[in-house]
């Protein structure tokens, strides 16, 4: 496999003791720690000295992305009687970043994608953090160019080839255009819909989609029943749905909502037409 990938040169100094043996850079693995992994899987339990128990009405347990939030905002909400657990050595998650030369690197889920001015509490979180410079628009914010991160490059293999993007337009015949504009449409009708009270269908955070009828019986259908109600049939676009659905929730259409799925590709987009909203790396 070694020759397969790295070619056979690489392969025969990767496996021989030589001095002429490329020179590796120092490294570690990152990640959850394997010991404390085993104590949990083997049922042991920790021994906690009798001085180091305290009381309080909350604990968060998990210092990730989640539990860091929930600090930050039990604290903006002048509320201080918790604590936050977390069972390795650093906080963060998959947030976490290292250090190394010449620039500091994430390792983890590290980027957001630019808040649209519904997501009012993550936009005073960034500023606070001073990442955002102003708005651009009453729907925009400008995040500092140093914190904006490249636009991800997503492409699709087949038969042999790479594709950009995630839909195949490479062989697609006349109705395959044509089912593809409609699906379009349809997203493009529901980044556009408001309810009564002025709210999206979908958006980020979930908190602040609408619960109007007609969004929230979406949930009661499958995005694969959804597609086919209206008749999206065709192998292509199915396949580009049913990826969005395991990218995203690790789940196919079959298991996935129709309002899960619509929101996948709805909640980033600001404006009919527009594509996701583009993404930035916060500070650590």
């Amino acid at each position: 496999m070694l020759t397969i990938f790295l070619g056979a040169p690489f392969a025969m100094a990767a496996c021989g003791d030589s001095a002429s043996s490329p020179k590796f850079p120092e490294g570690v693995i990152v990640g959850q720690n394997v010991d404390l992994g085993h104590v949990l899987r083997e049922g042991r339990s920790f021994e906690v000295s009798p001085d180091n128990w305290q009381t309080v009405k909350v604990g968060i347990v998990g210092g990730g992305v989640a539990g860091l939030s929930a600090a930050w905002k039990l604290s903006k909400e002048n509320f201080h009687d918790f604590v936050l657990l977390e069972l390795e050595s650093d906080i963060g998650g998959t947030s976490r970043s290292g250090t190394g030369t010449p620039v500091g690197y994430p390792w983890g889920a590290h980027y957001l994608p630019v808040p649209f001015r519904e997501n009012t509490e993550l936009i005073s979180l960034l500023d606070e953090m001073s990442l955002v410079e102003g708005r651009v628009t009453s729907d925009e914010w400008r995040v500092k160019e140093e914190f904006l991160c490249r636009e991800p490059e997503e492409r699709v293999f087949y038969k042999g080839r790479w594709y950009d993007g995630l839909y195949l337009h490479a062989g697609e015949s006349e109705d395959d255009k044509l089912q593809y504009a409609e699906f379009q449409k349809q997203i493009d009708h529901w980044v556009t819909w408001r309810d009564t009270r002025g709210r999206r269908a979908f958006v980020v955070p979930v908190a602040n989609c609408s619960d109007d009828t007609e969004v929230t019986s979406l949930d009661r259908i499958s995005f694969a029943d959804w597609l086919r109600q209206n008749g999206f049939t065709y192998e292509r676009l199915i396949w580009y749905g049913d990826y969005a659905c395991r990218d995203h929730y690790g789940l196919k259409l079959e298991k996935t909502s129709a309002w899960a799925g619509l929101f996948y590709f709805c909640s980033r987009v600001r404006k009919s037409g527009d594509e996701f909203a583009g993404l930035f790396q916060p500070a650590d």
